[in-house]
């Protein structure tokens, strides 16, 4: 099963099982608006983890 393109560089070198990734194929049925401002979120976690650990 494969991460749907709108997440692809959102979880670039993320693990995710089947269930997390049949979750982002649902998420990607919402509205545009929605799905933007999730990935933002998630891509700020990631930013701050990575800044953290240096």
């Amino acid at each position: 099963m494969k991460i749907p393109k709108k997440f692809e560089d959102v979880f670039c070198g993320v693990e995710l099982s089947e269930g997390e990734i049949r979750i982002l194929n649902w998420i990607v049925l919402w509205d545009d608006h929605t799905i933007n401002n999730l990935r933002s979120a998630i891509q700020k976690v990631r930013d701050f983890r990575e800044e953290g650990t240096r």
